[in-house]
């Protein structure tokens, strides 16, 4: 089965959502684990089926998975290719298992409440940090890498272009939230983002942010501000 997927993976990207958590992912070619990124990189262990849902009503079903480097869904076609399901602005929404993803800025949300209308969402996304050479007596040696271009083919076990034998390569798993508001529009889950999403009970919003102490880096935090913006919405 032909499985190349071509990923721009780019070191220094701003958003406008608020990271909860960092986490880090080590590669070292020379070791062989580089398989580790391959399991990490997507969101379910294989490509399993799942629904995609037109906004026009049609649906089509077909074997999904998520890509945390690209934050798109990708899906296997008839000829067994993997391909990135492009037009994602034609899809109200596509679940994979339990999960549900709606198309937002040329990205894949993944919808965590369910709810008529105000729900949250996240975005978890996989970055390259940089690159460690490794120094005299096996100590790591840092490098200076911003930024950088790769392809990884998830059926190689060489797909790194470019890459030292014995070279640390850092990836780092970062979580963004969102919340939809009325007509579907997306917000950022910030406090800017909760403002204008409740505009007209800005004031309440404000109070319970102060006397609650939200903390807009915890999901438990964005659900409860999320059920009081609800319960208040005029």
């Amino acid at each position: 089965m032909k499985r190349l997927l071509n990923c721009l993976i780019v070191g220094c990207i701003a958003y406008v959502g608020l990271a909860q958590e960092k986490t880090a992912v080590v590669i070292n070619p020379a070791k062989q684990n580089e398989e580790q990124l391959y399991k990490t990189m997507y969101r379910y262990p294989e490509f399993i089926k799942g629904k995609a849902y037109f906004k026009n009503g049609g649906v089509t079903e077909s074997r999904f998975n998520y890509n945390y480097l690209t934050n798109r869904v990708l899906f296997i076609n008839l000829k067994g290719d993997t391909l990135e399901l492009a037009e994602g602005e034609n899809f109200d929404k596509i679940t994979i298992q339990s999960d549900t993803f709606c198309f937002y800025k040329k990205e894949f949300l993944r919808q965590l409440s369910h709810t008529p209308s105000y729900n949250l969402f996240i975005k978890t996304s996989l970055h390259y940090n940089g690159s460690e050479k490794k120094g005299a007596y096996g100590g790591d040696s840092p490098t200076n890498a911003t930024t950088s271009i790769s392809q990884v083919n998830v059926n190689s076990a060489s797909g790194y272009n470019k890459l030292l034998p014995d070279e640390n390569i850092t990836y780092t798993f970062s979580h963004f939230y969102f919340i939809s508001g009325k007509y579907g529009k997306f917000y950022p889950g910030n406090k800017k983002g909760f403002y204008e999403a409740f505009a007209k009970n800005e004031k309440e919003m404000k109070e319970f942010i102060e006397s609650n102490k939200i903390d807009f880096g915890k999901q438990e935090d964005l659900e409860k501000l999320l059920n009081y913006g609800r319960s208040i919405v005029k």
